[in-house]
């Protein structure tokens, strides 16, 4: 039987070469697809009416959806979108939360969710009772990043010898330098402890660095845009990883998956919101098999004190079992493979006449 060729997949999303964890999204996605679907993008296809004037043919459309960079877009544009191009339309919305009267969606989405041939949401959504969760894709494992022992005075910001002696444990963390992030705090702590740190963050400044490295002098600080794989090798050859979040932001954290894929021991700040996805997980396979009741995959801190109590007393393995496995089952070849079959179902059902 001959092969049938890629979907056409036309995908209106922030441009794939933007500093962003949207196009980041859409990267992953599209390379999770290559060969059974080709995604094309314009970043000037957040506006609708320049997205509705192309002529390009399209077995689906796939809107990767931010709240901010897609507020032009209303349910009526996914309708006329429909028409127009006589396809279904696939919306991943990002920037949801749990639903019921203590956390309602905003209107926007809901109205999106109403008029889309199918929604894709990364948490339990109540209000969006027929969306299909699947959660943030984990990217593939890398080799370690090897690190030595600083020569100092050598002057090299960028070297990878960092560290004080041969074996000092790193933490290791990633992502957009917001205060609700806590670096400074990160970095305080592992000088406390004796820890190198290592922080990868794109918008970081070089005051950022200074300071990181004024409070942990065994600090590696990595600024501007760096590819997944070698972010992801640089944190395999930490020690552990920690995400300190304190926020309720809407949706769920990207930046958490890259440590993820690292697979160490990864802790994470159990009052964030954006990591309930995970915690949600991990209680309902708790639920379903008692012999897990207690069992974490994450090592979930209450805050600063837990954290600098766990980095203290736990034990350190080169690959973490549980980490391991939830990278395995959220690996983005998998999610590829079941937007595929979202994707393909909704061809299947047709466009309303």
């Amino acid at each position: 039987m001959a092969q049938l060729p890629p979907l056409r997949v036309l995908a209106v999303s922030r441009a794939p070469a933007a500093a962003c964890g949207i196009p980041d999204y859409y990267n992953q996605l599209r390379e999770a697809l290559r060969g059974y679907a080709t995604l094309t993008c314009d970043g000037a296809w957040l506006d609708p009416e320049i997205f509705l004037r192309q002529r390009d043919r399209a077995d689906l459309i796939w809107i990767n959806h931010h709240a901010g960079l897609h507020s032009r877009w209303t349910a009526d544009h996914l309708r006329q979108a429909r028409v127009y191009f006589g396809c279904p339309v696939v919306v991943t919305l990002h920037d949801t939360r749990a639903g019921g009267e203590i956390a309602p969606n905003m209107p926007q989405l809901l109205d999106l969710y109403a008029a889309a041939d199918a929604t894709i949401v990364h948490e339990p959504v109540t209000d969006m009772p027929d969306a299909i969760l699947l959660r943030q894709g984990v990217p593939a494992a890398q080799p370690p990043r090897a690190y030595g022992v600083a020569s100092y005075g050598d002057g090299s910001a960028s070297s990878d010898c960092f560290l004080v002696y041969e074996g000092q444990p790193i933490l290791g963390t990633v992502g957009f330098n917001f205060p609700w992030k806590n670096y400074d705090r990160l970095a305080t702590l592992t000088a406390d402890l004796g820890w190198a740190i290592m922080i990868l963050s794109n918008n970081a400044t070089g005051d950022d660095a200074i300071r990181w490295r004024s409070l942990n002098p065994c600090a590696q600080v990595l600024t501007g845009f760096r590819v997944i794989p070698d972010i992801v090798s640089r944190l395999t050859g930490c020690t552990a990883t920690a995400f300190a979040y304190e926020c309720q932001n809407n949706g769920t954290s990207g930046a958490i998956r890259l440590g993820l894929a690292a697979r160490k021991p990864l802790y994470a700040f159990e009052g964030c919101r954006q990591f309930v996805d995970l915690q949600h997980e991990e209680a309902r396979e708790a639920y379903e098999d008692m012999t897990l009741e207690g069992h974490q995959h994450i090592r979930w801190v209450r805050d600063f004190d837990h954290l600098a109590h766990r980095l203290r007393h736990d034990t350190f393995p080169a690959f973490d079992a549980g980490v391991s496995w939830v990278a395995h089952r959220d690996r983005w070849t998998y999610q590829g493979r079941r937007y595929l079959e979202v994707f393909a179902d909704q061809i299947i059902k047709g466009v309303p006449r």
